[in-house]
């Protein structure tokens, strides 16, 4: 593609030809005349030769142009852009993603009660109402970004990104615009949406787009469908055992026998991290800032004594009931299919739309197959 910015040879490294070249010239002639005379000629035809790249000014933005060429790197790039937004790999490392979700699919699950009896070869008794059928429902629900932009205003937060000549092929405007789009498009579903959102149409924020986890918790609790651990309070010194508390008495033991996740709040989380800390092999201490930079960072841990993970989770609520329950229980539903971005030019500045759909649930909702807390 004929990205709207081009790079060329700088003037700098233009010049630095022209004096090597005059040099040697100028020693094998054995005339410093000649050389400051090819010097001279080659640093004329540097700076005649030498094209800025068009982004580099501002009055060289072609609006109509760059209109075009933000269409065209969208389309071509359709496919990375919809995976960075909607299927992204955290996601997928934490819930279970569905993809073509055009408005609902249900998430059948059986439950199955005690079945298995003493044999007896002449008589048959059935087990009655042993199994029942669970039918929770994914729902997607559409999404939005409108932006009102004008370029050369973000122009100039793009060139202080460049360091050398060769970072405007690297990183071109329309790459850097997009990109800044998306992951802000991200960051908003994530921490005000999947777990926080309750839907409103008439709403104007990330936080109305859909039914979020706690949303979804808190209507099953209302329809008396679960029952959560009064834990009470939660502070630093109790979390802990609060958290073991609520991971006994809310599962049944068929989840307990697998591995379980509990998303918490940053707070939550870094509370329980620090309460490890005393637990530290001296020989991993940290002596520089260049080591530093290469530790992992801390997204989980094991909550000893059990099967279960503890995830940090920005997007939740330190005010809201943590929960315990298999990360399969946990979907997410997108639609790649209707992701549309639309390029408009208004006036000296441009519109982007761009339109997609996420949504949230539980694949089960009853008493054991999630524990969780409230406060009394």
């Amino acid at each position: 593609m004929n990205n709207l910015f081009k790079n060329k040879r700088g003037p700098v490294s233009q010049l630095m030809l022209a004096l090597l070249v005059g040099g040697v010239i100028g020693s094998f002639c054995h005339s410093t005349a000649l050389a400051y005379l090819v010097t001279a000629a080659m640093v004329s035809l540097a700076f005649i030769k030498y094209e800025a790249p068009k982004g580099a000014f501002f009055n060289s933005l072609d609006i109509s142009k760059l209109t075009d060429s933000l269409g065209e790197y969208c389309r071509e790039n359709r496919d990375i852009i919809v995976t960075e937004t909607l299927l992204d790999t955290n996601f997928d490392e934490k819930y279970i993603v569905l993809d073509d979700v055009t408005d609902e699919i249900p998430l059948p699950s059986l439950q199955v009660g005690d079945i298995v009896k003493p044999g007896d070869p002449v008589n048959f008794n059935p087990t009655e109402n042993a199994i029942g059928l669970g039918n929770r429902t994914l729902k997607v629900y559409p999404c939005k970004v409108d932006l009102l932009l004008i370029p050369q205003v973000l122009e100039k937060t793009w060139l202080g990104k460049m360091k050398k000549p060769s970072d405007f092929q690297t990183l071109p405007f329309e790459a850097f615009l997009m990109d800044t789009i998306i992951k802000k498009a991200k960051e908003n579903i994530r921490l005000n949406a999947i777990y926080k959102g309750v839907y409103n149409a008439a709403g104007t924020t990330a936080k109305d787009t859909m039914q979020g986890f706690e949303k979804l918790l808190s209507l099953a609790l209302a329809a008396s469908e679960i029952e959560g651990v009064v834990t009470g309070a939660i502070t630093q010194t109790n979390i802990l055992d609060k958290l073991l508390l609520t991971y006994d008495s809310g599962l049944n033991d068929a989840y307990k026998g697998v591995v379980t996740v509990c998303d918490l709040a940053t707070q939550h989380f870094d509370w329980v991290a620090r309460k490890f800390q005393p637990v530290i092999n001296t020989s991993l201490v940290v002596t520089d800032g260049a080591a530093a930079l290469k530790m992992p960072m801390l997204t989980e841990m094991p909550l000893p004594g059990t099967n279960a993970i503890l995830r940090r989770e920005p997007g939740k609520s330190a005010t809201e009931p943590w929960v315990f329950t298999p990360k399969e229980n946990m979907y997410m539903g997108v639609d790649s299919s209707v992701f549309n971005i639309d390029i408009q030019k208004f006036n000296r500045s441009l519109k982007i739309l761009i339109d997609f759909k996420y949504g949230v649930q539980y694949s089960e909702l009853f008493d054991g197959s999630v524990g969780f807390n409230v406060a009394a």
